[in-house]
């Protein structure tokens, strides 16, 4: 198992063997091109693989209902989860609203495994309404993870951060993965026309955090190579900052929203990929599911230097760290990296390939649940 951190408790259950049942939830509603989707249903079809019988309970949003009726919702799943057979571990993306789940499969004496992906803070920017309650979303979620048979999350400075939170709870760092077909060199024969003949790619949520406005002013410096375009592949709330930019500047050129199954072609045929986050991550660390999808097409990245992205792209000189919020240093490193392409490539996918696929995920996983449930 690929675990960075672990503790356990000081008696260890066996694990058992044979046909598990496992209800997995998750409150987020994901849809396919997300990295939460593709986190969640890897697992899943990897658990079953290995012997699990796996129920999946997540949202499925009508238009665009209110938060009272998201709520509402969540509340709903919850109740049909727990009104059906009775499972051997209950599998939780953590989440405020899952307090009810939890609690209930505690005192049936059900295992129960939260996955942590983000601190607190994280809840209100998708509920920013939530901060008015804060003191009570805070105790319902530090409740879960006190009363968790097991926590898995996915950044070593994250997991030290629980632990504090949580200090008898077992803690297994499991990070994310990469579909090594999907996301292969080998795509780059499969991608289109119309795209340009170099460039360096983004692609992702259009988010804030995923500092944008930092690469497109990086693509007005003259560090930034002549002969380089930048593509970006996804949508979000800073989709017309893109738009607007493209109409000025011919260097970018925004795709909008692929189909999941054809991003890994636009990725492995461009000359990097550049995951330039900006934000609060000094204390959790960041370990997002591009820089494997990246790493795994055989091209080098550019992040910026947080716990967790940058120590991997260092350890296996995958590419370069710069400064979060910094387009000048950007440039510099987008220019070192396409220069030296071949060798930051070969060794990027090399160590994706040798264990990060989503398979050496789902192994972990299972290895965490059936010593939790013994």
């Amino acid at each position: 198992m690929n675990r960075l951190w672990t503790r356990y408790r000081d008696k260890k259950m066996p694990n058992r063997g044979g046909s598990l049942r496992l209800t997995y939830l998750s409150l987020q509603s994901t849809s396919q091109g997300q990295a939460a989707h593709a986190h969640v249903n890897e697992i899943v079809n990897g658990l079953r693989r290995r012997g699990w019988e796996v129920t999946l309970y997540q949202p499925a949003y009508e238009g665009e209902p209110s938060k009272v009726g998201r709520l509402a919702h969540m509340l709903l799943i919850q109740v049909r989860a727990l009104t059906g057979p009775r499972p051997d571990a209950l599998y939780v993306r953590w989440h405020f609203a899952s307090l009810l789940a939890s609690w209930v499969a505690h005192h049936r004496r059900i295992a129960v495994v939260q996955e942590v992906n983000g601190s607190y803070s994280d809840v209100y920017v998708a509920w920013p309404g939530a901060r008015r309650f804060r003191m009570i979303v805070r105790r319902a979620m530090a409740w879960q993870l006190r009363h968790a048979d097991a926590i898995v999350t996915v950044t070593e400075d994250l997991a030290r951060a629980l632990a504090i939170e949580s200090p008898d709870t077992p803690i297994d760092v499991i990070t994310n993965g990469a579909d090594t077909t999907l996301f292969s060199p080998e795509r780059k024969s499969e991608v289109s026309t119309g795209l340009p003949s170099n460039y360096a790619v983004f692609f992702g949520a259009l988010s804030p955090w995923q500092g944008l406005s930092t690469m497109l002013l990086a693509t007005e410096s003259t560090a930034w190579p002549y002969d380089l375009s930048l593509v970006v592949v996804g949508d979000g709330v800073e989709r017309t900052l893109v738009e607007e930019f493209t109409k000025t500047h011919e260097r970018v050129l925004y795709l909008g929203v692929l189909p999941y199954l054809s991003v890994g072609t636009v990725v492995a045929a461009s000359r990097c990929s550049i995951i330039a986050k900006e934000g609060d991550f000094e204390a959790t660390g960041l370990m997002p599911l591009k820089l494997f999808e990246s790493m795994a097409s055989g091209v080098p990245v550019v992040v910026t230097d947080y716990p967790g992205i940058a120590d991997i792209v260092r350890e296996h000189r995958a590419g370069v760290v710069v400064p979060p919020r910094d387009p000048e240093a950007l440039a510099r490193g987008v220019a070192k990296v396409t220069v030296e392409f071949n060798d930051f490539g070969l060794r990027a996918r090399d160590w994706v390939v040798a264990g990060q696929s989503w398979d050496a995920r789902a192994q972990e996983t299972d290895a965490v649940l059936r010593r939790t449930v013994g």
